[in-house]
């Protein structure tokens, strides 16, 4: 091991870690390589990562990217992680607003509401027998109907009455126990 004062035989109070070349403890050789730099690694895991403010020189290599991956492999997905805090204008003030991002999620939960509906009437429609243009009509202001009508419209079968069966009383414990001696 050399020492700090450039001695071969003496002892060094600062070495490096020895765990650091490869083998670990068992050698001292050194990599044969460098190792890969990071950004490498994800775009060979078709990663591309956008960690900094959007301006012309990110998006150009994004684009690039994007460009290499569907290249190499057009039926594989590629992913792309976004920690931006956006981008600024002459200014260096800061465009756009963390508002605007929650209308994307407004529009993705509209269009399933309506992929929603359109199953809900499908749904309705196979089993009442009315067409869906009106169940559509229908269905756009609340409506509210009494029991009779309910059944005359099909979406109920029948009324149940608090002194139907339904409702009875039960002795739990006696239908157990006649359940068992079965």
């Amino acid at each position: 091991m050399w020492s700090q004062s450039g001695m071969k035989d003496e002892v060094s109070k600062y070495s490096m870690s020895v765990s650091m070349y490869r083998g670990g403890a068992r050698g001292f050789a050194r990599p044969r390589s460098a190792p890969p730099d990071l950004p490498s690694l994800l775009l060979d895991a078709r990663i591309c990562f956008l960690g900094m403010p959007i301006v012309l020189a990110v998006t150009e290599l994004l684009v690039a990217q994007f460009m290499w991956l569907d290249y190499d492999n057009p039926s594989k997905p590629i992913y792309l992680y976004i920690n931006s805090p956006g981008t600024q204008n002459e200014k260096m003030e800061t465009v756009g607003s963390e508002t605007e991002a929650y209308a994307i999620a407004d529009t993705i939960a509209a269009k399933e509401l309506d992929a929603n509906t359109d199953y809900y009437i499908e749904l309705l429609s196979k089993g009442i027998g009315k067409p869906k243009e009106e169940i559509a009509k229908d269905i756009q202001r609340p409506k509210y109907f009494q029991a009779q009508e309910a059944i005359a419209c099909g979406l109920a079968d029948k009324i149940i009455d608090s002194r139907d069966a339904a409702f009875e009383k039960r002795n739990y414990d006696e239908m157990l126990t006649q359940s068992r001696a079965m």
